[in-house]
C-alpha cells in the first residue's frame, strides 16, 4: 500500500511540475493588457491599447500603429489613408523600437500625436505569424502635450512574497501566474489532505492494536500503521519543500510586466551578498 501512496504523490508532483514548466513568464499578459492601464500622471495624454497582424514582429507592431490611427480617426469621422500612416511610420520607425519615437500624422481635419511605450507579442497559429498589442500614450493636445517616460519590469518583491506566505500559490497568481498558483495551491491541498487521512489511519491502527490479543493482527496493524507514518512523514516532506518553494517562487520569478510606479522590496544579489533591497520609484 506503502508504493501506491507513493506512486500517486509522484505522479501529482510530475502533472504539477509539466503545468510550472509550460508557463513561461514570457507569455503572461501584462498588466496593461490583461488588467488595468497605468494612470496618466498629467491630463494631456491618455492610455490606449491597440492591435496588430503580420508576418514579423515589426510588421505586427506597424500594423498595431495604423490600428490606432484608423480607429482615432474613424471615431473622428475623418479617413485617413493607409498610404499615409505607413508613411508618417517609415520615417519614423526602426527595425528595433526603443519606444523614444512620437508619432504625429498631420492630414486635412486631423492631426494627432501619439507614443508607443510597451508592447505584447504572441504567436499565431493561424495566417499570421504573430499578434501584437502596443500601449500608446495619445495626447488630447498634439501642440501641448508632456509624455511621460514609463518604466517596466516583471519583479514584484515582497507583493509576492507575503501573499504566498500566507496563501501558497497566492503570490503567484497575483503576479500573472495562475496556472503555477494554482499547482502550488492543489499541491498543499492534496498533501495535507493525505498528511489527516494517513495520520487518522495511522490512529485507527493504534486503537485496533489494543483492541485485540491476536498476535498475527496485532503484527499486521503494526505494520500497517508503520506504513501510515511513512507515508504521513513522506507528506510533511512534501508539504514542507513545496512550501518552500513557493517562497523562493514568489520573490524571484518574473511576473507580468508591470510598470514602476511605487516603493517596492526587490531581491538582490551579488558575488558576496544576498539580500532584500528598497527601490523607490519616482
Amino acid at each position: 500500500m506503502i508504493k501506491k501512496y507513493i506512486f500517486l504523490l509522484l505522479i501529482c508532483f510530475c502533472a504539477c511540475n509539466c503545468l510550472l514548466q509550460a508557463q513561461n513568464y514570457s507569455k503572461i499578459h501584462p498588466v496593461w493588457l490583461a488588467k488595468e492601464l497605468p494612470k496618466p500622471t498629467n491630463s494631456s495624454y491618455y492610455f490606449r491599447v491597440a492591435r496588430g497582424q503580420g508576418n514579423s514582429e515589426k510588421e505586427a507592431r506597424e500594423n498595431a500603429i495604423v490600428a490606432l490611427v484608423s480607429d482615432i480617426a474613424k471615431a473622428e469621422g475623418v479617413y485617413v489613408s493607409g498610404k499615409e500612416i505607413s508613411s508618417v511610420i517609415a520615417t519614423s520607425t526602426s527595425e528595433k523600437n526603443d519606444y523614444k519615437n512620437i508619432y504625429v500624422i498631420d492630414v486635412p481635419k486631423l492631426k494627432l500625436s501619439f507614443k508607443p511605450i510597451d508592447d505584447f507579442f504572441e504567436k499565431d497559429g493561424g495566417y499570421h505569424n504573430y499578434n501584437c498589442w502596443v500601449l500608446f500614450e495619445v495626447a488630447y493636445n498634439p501642440d501641448k502635450v508632456e509624455y511621460e517616460n514609463l518604466s517596466f519590469t516583471t519583479q514584484y518583491g515582497a507583493r509576492g512574497l507575503w501573499r504566498s506566505a500566507i496563501v501558497p500559490g497566492w503570490g503567484q497568481m497575483y503576479k500573472g501566474s495562475t496556472a503555477k498558483g494554482l499547482c502550488i495551491l492543489g499541491g498543499e491541498v492534496l498533501l495535507a489532505g493525505g498528511i489527516i487521512a494517513t495520520e487518522s489511519m495511522r490512529a485507527s491502527y493504534i486503537k485496533k492494536i489494543g483492541e485485540t490479543r491476536n498476535v498475527s493482527h496485532i503484527q499486521t496493524y503494526a505494520n500497517k500503521a508503520d506504513n501510515m507514518e511513512n507515508i504521513r512523514n513522506i507528506c510533511i516532506g512534501g508539504a514542507a519543500a513545496l512550501y518552500l518553494y513557493n517562497l523562493i517562487d514568489a520573490v524571484a520569478a518574473p511576473g507580468a510586466r508591470r510598470w514602476n510606479k511605487d516603493t517596492s522590496f526587490v531581491p538582490v544579489i551579488a558575488p558576496d551578498y544576498a539580500g532584500i533591497g528598497l527601490a523607490i520609484n519616482f
